[in-house]
């Protein structure tokens, strides 16, 4: 049974009317505030820190499985990514040809007079696919650097703490 507050202040009187105030101090100093079981032992602090070891493990094998397979998910959707946009790209170049195949047949005519310009157009409409191709690629690569930055920090955490 812990001792009150009260018990413990009729103890430091009574010491320091039977040794004195800097006696009676360090003796109170040495008594703990709170019931001896609960005080912490060393095989407390060892048992916690086992524990806390292997959780930290554990976290680092989960880690390393979910980022394992979060690079094989990420890798699966590019590969598909990659597919679909060489495949939208085969399709508008079908398109494209045939679209231009169609013009061609109803311009002919007018096509010697505006070959310029109908080059200037297609030169301009090839621009803009191929700046939307290229603000699409950098977004996914700050994405995937962003993404592969936050991981390796905190991976690179973890393994401080858990050292």
């Amino acid at each position: 049974m812990s001792a009150t507050n009260r018990e413990r202040l009729n103890l430091h009187n009574k010491l320091n009317e039977v040794l004195g105030s800097e006696e009676a101090n360090t003796l109170m100093e040495h008594l703990p505030p709170v019931s001896w079981h609960e005080v912490a032992t060393k095989d407390d602090v060892t048992s916690s820190e086992i524990a806390l070891r292997s959780d930290i493990e554990t976290t680092k094998i989960a880690l390393r499985s979910d980022m394992s397979a979060m690079g094989k998910e990420l890798r699966a959707e590019m590969a598909a990514m990659g597919k679909e946009l060489r495949m939208e790209m085969a399709t508008m170049g079908q398109e494209l040809r045939a679209e231009m195949a169609a013009m061609g047949k109803e311009l002919r005519v007018e096509m010697s007079m505006m070959r310029t310009e109908l080059r200037a157009e297609m030169s301009v409409g090839l621009a803009d696919i191929r700046t939307e191709m290229t603000n699409g690629f950098n977004r996914q690569i700050k994405w995937l650097v962003t993404f592969g930055m936050a991981w390796s920090s905190l991976l690179v955490a973890l393994t401080r703490f858990a050292g």
